[in-house]
């Protein structure tokens, strides 16, 4: 177990937050990617001639949506904000797509807690380990804003910089990661 000892962060598991962190980022993103691909009936009108042939990072701007993070469109010199799911018409539920990231990021959170949380762990001790798969999230969603962009001859489209960073970037994992620590240290 490789822990951060010093200050005021005293036996956070920064490392196993990292680890778990990134993966999670990786494996929400490829569920994202898989939902999208099954979803027989997406069909995106509003934005189908910028995602039609990037699968890539049509299913990175929709993994960023189901953060509830926009999307920066520009088309034909037309400025607006937008998410696939507000330009689209799915068979799989739109929550499942906004499910799968908080509940793999609880998933994560509680892995991380059970590998270093001890009995009688304290309920903030379950916050500390729980939050700290924010460290490998954080770092994949601020390169993940401008990874997946799109520019094509009708335009543009990427997700919100700044709204990726903060909140799928930060407060998602922060909260979710959280959330697992504390069923952790139950």
């Amino acid at each position: 177990m490789t822990t951060r000892t010093n200050g005021p962060l005293e036996s956070v598991p920064v490392v196993q937050g990292g680890i778990y962190g990134a993966i999670t980022f990786v494996v929400s993103y490829l569920v994202s990617m898989v939902l999208l691909q099954a979803d027989l009936e997406f069909n995106s009108d509003g934005i189908a001639e910028l995602v039609s042939e990037n699968a890539f990072e049509a299913a990175g701007m929709l993994f960023f949506n189901s953060h509830f993070v926009d999307l920066e469109v520009n088309v034909i010199g037309l400025d607006t904000t937008t998410t696939m799911f507000a330009q689209a018409e799915t068979g799989i539920p739109q929550a499942l797509y906004h499910v799968v990231p908080a509940l793999l990021l609880v998933v994560a959170g509680y892995l991380v807690g059970r590998r270093v949380l001890g009995a009688g762990a304290s309920l903030e001790d379950g916050v500390k380990a729980g939050a700290t798969v924010v460290v490998g999230y954080l770092p994949l969603a601020a390169t993940g804003a401008f990874v997946f962009a799109v520019n094509g001859s009708f335009g543009s489209a990427q997700p919100e910089t700044a709204t990726a960073i903060l909140l799928a970037g930060a407060i998602f994992p922060l909260v979710f990661g959280s959330i697992g620590g504390i069923i952790a240290s139950k």
